[in-house]
């Protein structure tokens, strides 16, 4: 497919991505599956070169202020909806070429259409011939075109040398809006201290694509045998750092078409993510709830942990997410959860045997993984960190106390409670701990050094009494997520 056509699909999708509201992974893979003649090629292309562009939104839009002071071009003209534009189509292409390659080199190969050759004088940037040839293709004059579009690569090319620490420079080089920030910080408005001592490393990793991360299915297979099979089937795959059930795909591929995946070796699952059944730390005849248990990855991992043999209530207000359970337990091969939608009261009725469950002092262990903003996962969906707003927050905060709230009175007296979220933000999970203790003094602190150390889990930032972590991409090598852990005393 030629280039012109292939950013003409960039620019349609684009503009759908603004104005739907659903996961943009989700909304490119309906477009692309809608357009069944692009070659699975083109289709990254398509995909990378969009995720990319929202990534870098707010750097894109820098550059353009700039060129407006030339007349170049107006920033009138540069928004999701206009995208269509073929002339603007290349120019933003050969601006989010400059981020790609001269940042990412190694993870961009397929779409370097504009490679950056060795210094010369002032420039160092080759515009190809066939984007030369796609503006020819308009009418356009190429000369024109070359001098337009390097104007743009030269203006990038002067930030990558007048390079500086600022964090005002640092939050346009790598699209980190004001709002998230915001969000960020304490009432004192610092940054966590972690966050502010490694602040370029937090937004640079933050900008950067996700790995593919896998957990190994441990009730049916080891993962030495899993990367075995990954191998044989041509996968490139390393250990991870952290969950010793994790291993980490660091190219795209399609994972759900494996035979490895179809006989349940794994599941797809950040590392971080594992961490929480871990946790846990489940004795193999408890009864768990998993009280907000999606399409039921922690409940499975939970499982595993078990070795099939207690009892896990999975639970949560969507039916349509928990109907993803049995198929995934069937594959699995794991019996030991038992679906519950919840109601209104908060009480649990069985999908299947449409009874209700009693609700207090029941479980060994409750686990609340909260419906949060996802600010953690802004690698993943780059869209949200512009979407995020105090407005949502608040809305979500209160949302999140009412669940640890009600779900709290689950836990029988001597057992646990794990409360985790994919956020960063204080507010949603400090902030939300602190109240809640305060409010239920029948509740402590559980230190999850212990839990880790049974599973050989070492995490450096973690200290012996902390009750609560939060991981980082630049830090732990995950997406942000958020998990603690408490003790019902009375």
């Amino acid at each position: 497919m030629q280039l012109l056509t292939l950013l003409e699909h960039c620019g349609q999708l684009l503009s759908i991505i603004d104005k739907n509201t659903s996961p943009s992974d989700r909304l490119t893979s309906e477009y692309l599956r809608s357009k069944k003649y692009i070659g699975s090629k083109d289709r990254r292309f398509i995909s990378e070169t969009v995720f990319c562009t929202l990534r870098n939104f707010i750097f894109v839009k820098e550059i353009w202020k700039d060129l407006e002071e030339t007349n170049a071009v107006s920033i009138k003209d540069f928004n999701f909806r206009n995208i269509d534009g073929r002339a603007k189509i290349f120019a933003l292409y050969a601006v989010i070429q400059v981020v790609l390659v001269s940042e990412f080199p190694d993870e961009y190969p397929y779409i370097s259409i504009i490679p950056l050759l060795k210094k010369l004088d002032s420039s160092f940037v080759s515009i190809s011939d066939s984007l030369l040839s796609g503006f020819a293709s308009l009418d356009v004059n190429p000369e024109t075109a070359f001098n337009f579009i390097n104007s743009i690569v030269s203006y990038a090319e002067r930030i990558f040398h007048n390079y500086n620490n600022s964090k005002e420079y640092l939050m346009k080089r790598y699209s980190m809006p004001e709002e998230f920030l915001k969000q960020l910080s304490n009432a004192n408005s610092d940054l966590p201290a972690v966050v502010n001592d490694n602040f370029r490393d937090f937004v640079k990793e933050f900008n950067k694509p996700a790995p593919i991360c896998i957990r190994v299915n441990s009730f049916r297979t080891t993962r030495e045998i899993v990367v075995k099979h990954l191998e044989t089937e041509g996968i490139e795959c390393i250990l991870g750092c952290l969950s010793p059930d994790c291993i980490i795909i660091p190219k795209r591929v399609q994972l759900t078409e494996l035979e490895s995946y179809k006989a349940g070796e794994f599941e797809i699952q950040d590392e971080a993510s594992q961490l929480t059944a871990f946790a846990l730390n489940p004795n193999e005849n408890d009864l768990i709830l998993d009280a907000c248990a999606g399409a039921g990855g922690k409940s499975l991992h939970i499982a595993n942990l078990q070795k099939n043999r207690g009892k896990i209530i999975a639970s949560d207000v969507e039916f349509m997410r928990l109907k993803e359970i049995n198929k995934r337990a069937e594959r699995a091969g794991i019996n030991s959860i038992e679906i519950c939608m919840v109601k209104n009261d908060f009480s649990l009725m069985n999908i299947n045997k449409k009874n209700t469950k009693p609700i207090p002092n029941l479980y060994d262990s409750v686990l609340i993984d909260a419906p949060c903003t996802g600010s953690g996962t802004i690698r993943r969906e780059p869209l949200k960190k512009y979407r995020i707003n105090s407005k949502l927050v608040k809305k979500i905060n209160n949302k999140q106390y009412d669940i640890l709230s009600k779900f709290s009175k689950y836990v029988k007296r001597g057992g646990t409670l794990v409360y985790s979220t994919c956020s960063i933000f204080p507010a949603e999970n400090e902030n939300i701990l602190e109240k809640f203790l305060a409010d239920n003094k029948n509740f402590v602190p559980e230190p999850l050094k212990p839990n880790f150390e049974k599973y050989n889990i070492n995490i450096d930032n973690l200290s012996d009494n902390d009750f609560y972590l939060t991981c980082y991409p630049f830090l732990n090598k995950t997406d942000g997520f958020f998990i603690s852990k408490l003790r019902r005393i009375e």
